[in-house]
């Protein structure tokens, strides 16, 4: 199953406000480990600020008897929104716009997800499962609504923050991701390999499989469905928990069941696949993984496993550990954005998150700082409450949030006799690269399916490459204009040149060359002459080098301004003097503006006829000399 839509990219800042409760701007919390999970909202709308040290708790959020929530910060841990799986609030808690009728249930064990988009600050997936209407329950407080007409399926929402004056909309509700199978409140979170992707699992209990869907910024690009392993999963009130470091999971194998226990499976996070379980006897409740692989703790009954050896099942049930805080049932437990892993318990009126503050350490050390009394009217004495669910990566210290950056194409100059070599970078493992070479006069040359390329171009001179990123959504196009190919430099690029006494004159030596070095000691393409001086330079690229040198010869002349042409021999003609010889351009204009004469290789001929008395006017030019413009008076 494929699915795609496109979803627009803008680049846009927001400020966070420092209110309690609104757009959480944190200083204080600095954990390595993300922002994402800094604040929590759990039944009867208890939140868990965790922006402060120790965490703050509060009664602001809108959430009422649900049993499982998701909740999203931003990349400072800046509150964003959170849902009971049926309805979203965002950060003023408010009912977002369009965010009711979500299809899942507030009951659900597993109901909903958050994902934020890459590479846009302001939108965020929320992805939700179905769940068991509880027919079998007389109390009809605990029905859930069946407002989806199609049964067992994952359903994607898309919100933008940025919508409604930055309070939120719901852009996309209710699409259908998977519908073909029998999924129910079971839906876990973890990065993909790349950073940028994310894998959602949840378990199809119709094919006894484990399905992963890759979610990227344009939606659901692959669904990979995992083989047998093995295990019969009781339809209710199951979860499913990845190891902050990704590359574990676990799930109840059962519930109220004799045969019922823990599965441990590896999860590979470039495809999607889980492999190699192990079973033990367990707790029927959540779990959650230490961030360094070494524990599993299980709610129910405050119990931990040491599983830093997977081969040894029995050794894993002997490790068992108990140990109580003394409030009441557990049925949630989660990895905190501080480092410890929290236990949410419950008795009458009160929700009380119970930590063990040292989660990887083999002494189990433990408190119990936020608790929280219900002050406001209730419909259960006795709640239910998990943790929020959440992108289990953002728990792993070493987590490194991808950041999009400027993908450029990295070209070496290289000489025409050798391949050229281009290498995309400042991007992640891309699904294909496709490249084209456009070299002049040559047909354009594709690349596939590489980061890195080699091309052997036919000709020198100036070239572009173009680069088509493709990461299972819309392609980034990147191109070069710059690609220089060189060949090597020619002899006698420097033209010699007749330069004017007291004039100067820019020599250049043969472009688009790597190094330049005249012997004024300038490194400049460019060289500012003056005549009678000579001027060598030595310019090199990646074939070698050559020298040239150019003399700027003096010229000097002196033109008339009175002639008598008589025919007496003696100035006669209008005479350019000079110590050398050389044909000038001569324009000749009589008083009216008219031109009368004009010669590009004057040779001290004019007059050649007879003319008549008079001031002419005139304009001489030679190489780099002149225009001089000047008046000439005819005398006879």
């Amino acid at each position: 199953m494929l699915t795609k839509f496109a979803i627009s990219r803008t680049h846009s800042i927001i400020i966070s406000i420092c209110l309690t409760s609104v757009f959480f701007f944190s200083l204080l919390h600095t954990n390595a480990q993300s922002k994402r999970a800094n604040v929590w909202y759990v039944s009867e709308g208890i939140g868990y600020d965790f922006n402060c040290n120790p965490p703050c708790t509060n009664q602001l959020g809108g959430l009422g008897d649900a049993k499982s929530s998701a909740t999203i910060c931003d990349k400072n841990g800046a509150l964003q929104f959170y849902t009971d799986n049926e309805t979203i609030w965002n950060w003023k808690h408010q009912v977002m716009a369009n965010g009711t009728g979500l299809y899942s249930c507030r009951w659900a064990q597993q109901g909903s997800v958050i994902v934020p988009l890459s590479t846009n600050p302001f939108q965020y997936y929320l992805i939700t499962c179905d769940d068991l209407r509880y027919p079998v329950i007389a109390n009809a407080q605990f029905i859930c609504s069946d407002i989806n007409p199609v049964s067992y399926i994952l359903s994607l929402n898309l919100i933008d923050m940025s919508a409604n004056n930055f309070n939120g909309q719901v852009l996309i509700k209710n699409k259908v991701i998977y519908g073909s199978g029998h999924v129910m409140s079971t839906i876990a979170a973890v990065k993909h390999a790349n950073t940028k992707d994310t894998w959602i699992m949840t378990y199809d209990f119709k094919i006894n499989r484990f399905v992963s869907l890759l979610l990227t910024d344009c939606g659901i690009q692959e669904t990979v469905i995992s083989p047998d392993l093995g295990i019969v999963v009781f339809l209710e009130k199951n979860t499913i928990t990845f190891s902050p470091k990704g590359d574990l999971f676990h799930i109840r194998t059962g519930y109220m069941l004799p045969e019922s226990g823990s599965m441990i499976a590896h999860f590979d996070n470039s495809t999607g696949l889980a492999y190699n379980p192990i079973f033990f006897r367990g707790e029927n409740t959540q779990s959650c993984f230490s961030v360094d692989n070494t524990y599993l703790y299980q709610a129910g009954g405050e119990i931990r496993y040491n599983i830093s050896d997977l081969s040894d099942t029995a050794a894993i049930y002997a490790s068992r550990e108990k140990f109580d805080f003394g409030y009441g049932a557990n049925f949630g437990v989660q990895n905190g954005p501080d480092g410890k892993v929290y236990f949410a318990t419950n008795k009458p009126y009160y929700v009380t998150m119970n930590s063990v503050d040292q989660p990887s350490s083999a002494k189990t050390t433990y408190s119990t700082q936020l608790s929280t009394h219900i002050t406001k009217p209730i419909q259960y004495a006795q709640l239910v409450a998990i943790a929020p669910n959440f992108v289990q990566s953002w728990f792993d210290p070493n987590f490194k949030e991808y950041e999009y950056g400027s993908p450029v194409i990295q070209y070496t100059r290289t000489c025409i006799t050798s391949s050229a070599r281009f290498i995309a970078t400042g991007i992640p493992p891309a699904t294909h690269y496709h490249w084209e070479i456009e070299e002049v006069g040559e047909a354009v040359k594709k690349y596939f399916d590489t980061d890195t390329i080699t091309h052997a171009f036919a000709h020198s001179g100036k070239h572009r490459a173009k680069l088509i990123i493709d990461f299972s959504c819309k392609p980034d196009i990147i191109t070069r204009n710059d690609i220089f190919v060189d060949d090597f430099p020619k002899k006698d690029f420097i033209k010699d040149v007749d330069v004017c006494i007291g004039d100067n004159y820019v020599l250049n030596a043969e472009p688009n060359q790597v190094q330049y070095l005249w012997n004024t000691g300038n490194t400049n393409p460019h060289q500012i002459g003056i005549a009678g001086n000579t001027y060598a330079v030595q310019v090199s690229n990646t074939c070698g080098q050559n020298t040239d040198s150019v003399y700027l010869k003096r010229i000097n002349y002196k033109l008339p301004n009175l002639i008598t042409p008589n025919n007496d021999s003696h100035n006669d003609t209008f005479e350019v003097e000079s110590d050398e010889t050389f044909e000038g351009n001569l324009e000749i204009y009589n008083s009216w503006g008219s031109m009368i004469y004009q010669n590009s290789k004057y040779k001290n001929t004019w007059p050649e006829q007879e003319i008549d008395e008079g001031v002419y006017y005139y304009r001489f030019s030679y190489s780099t000399c002149g225009p001089v413009n000047s008046w000439l008076q005819v005398i006879k």
